[in-house]
């Protein structure tokens, strides 16, 4: 991966901070984009635009200026969602859960603060401890 071990847990970090909607984890929400016939990129990056311009922007312009493209980003996306548990091989909706008819526009960014973004940060400091550690 072209993207630096730093880089990584600086995504990590941003992505545990997007409340999510529905009070749902990033696993769930994997497997309703699942469910809705959207591929994982869709959801990779919609995730990443949920993330404050002002942290994502900085992040971009310096990944970019490191010799990364968009597919390096990509790839860093997949490992992020990985320390929040999120698997596409293995992401399925909760039981019950009714795709929309229409989701164009559809976003997983919550309108207010979810309490699960709790989780989705422990999630980032885990990982960043794990890279502090010898």
């Amino acid at each position: 991966m072209k993207v630096t071990p730093d880089q990584l847990g600086r995504l990590v970090t941003m992505l545990g901070t997007v409340p999510l909607k529905d009070n749902c984890s990033a696993v769930e929400w994997a497997g309703r984009y699942k469910a809705m016939g959207l591929s994982e990129t869709r959801f990779l990056f919609d995730w990443f635009y949920a993330v404050d311009s002002a942290a994502r922007t900085p992040w971009v312009d310096a990944t970019y200026a490191s010799g990364c493209n968009d597919q390096h980003i990509e790839t860093a996306l997949r490992a992020a969602a990985k320390e929040f548990g999120v698997s596409w091989k293995d992401a399925a909706p909760a039981n019950g859960y009714a795709a929309p008819d229409n989701v164009k526009g559809y976003s997983i960014l919550a309108d207010v603060a979810a309490p699960k973004v709790v989780s989705n940060l422990d999630a980032a400091r885990r990982h960043q401890d794990a890279q502090l550690e010898p």
